[in-house]
């Protein structure tokens, strides 16, 4: 709590503050010139106060948006580049897998194509083999066609061994002709076709047999159950026969 001699100053300092400010005012009305420069003065204060307000208002605002706008400015340029990183990226993946799908297609194409080359190889191999065997018919039957048309070789021989050699020429030719069609792979000249043939079938069980099974597993059980009780008897009599010697 304050004193009474405090109050009484604090008091007396707003009574003499007061007298002044009317002594001031009363000074003020009797001049007009210094009461328009006062008015002047105090408005040119608040105007310039409210006007420097605004201006720093206005700069804040001002750098504020400015602050924003290159936020935001930032954010869609990063955006842009990481765009431009995944279409980069896609880009690349996608180049990455063409190339890799092209190597995959080459080479399917090539061992195709070897595939091809080998079948006709050996196909061409067979048909050089079966020339091979008429040039060797041919070879025979000519010294032979010429001792006989000298009268040295009979023709009955002559048409034994041309009948012989054309018998032979075409039973290959057919085999060969018919393991190509049918039996042979057409992919691979060296492998052979086989008929897709099932397994034996699957037994099923009927309702009687099932039975019969359940019936003798039932007795099985029964009977194993039963020497079980008898042994356990057994051995329970054993030490109870034990403990009571």
């Amino acid at each position: 709590m304050s004193s009474p001699a405090l109050t009484d100053a604090i008091n007396n300092l707003n009574t003499a503050q007061s007298v002044e400010l009317q002594q001031f005012v009363t000074d003020l009305r009797s001049n007009p010139d210094n009461l328009s420069g006062y008015i002047k003065k105090n408005r040119d204060a608040l105007v310039n106060d409210a006007l420097g307000q605004r201006e720093d208002t206005f700069n804040k605002v001002y750098g504020d948006a400015v602050r924003a706008s290159n936020t935001q400015n930032n954010i869609f340029y990063y955006h842009t580049r990481n765009k431009d990183l995944d279409t980069m990226q896609k880009e690349l993946y996608n180049r990455t897998k063409y190339e890799a799908d092209s190597i995959i297609h080459d080479k399917d194409l090539a061992q195709r194509q070897y595939e091809i080359n080998e079948w006709s190889y050996g196909n061409k191999l067979d048909t050089l083999f079966i020339l091979q065997m008429i040039l060797v018919a041919l070879v025979l039957i000519s010294p032979l066609l010429y001792l006989s048309r000298q009268g040295i070789v009979p023709t009955s021989i002559l048409t034994g061994v041309a009948f012989l050699c054309a018998t032979i020429i075409a039973l290959t030719i057919a085999v060969r002709a018919q393991y190509t069609l049918y039996s042979r792979d057409q992919r691979y000249w060296n492998r052979r076709q086989f008929d897709r043939q099932g397994g034996p079938p699957i037994p099923v069980p009927n309702c009687e047999t099932i039975s019969q099974a359940y019936s003798a597993g039932s007795d099985a059980l029964q009977s194993g159950q039963a020497l079980a009780q008898d042994y356990g008897t057994s051995l329970l009599n054993k030490f109870e026969s034990t403990f009571s010697a």
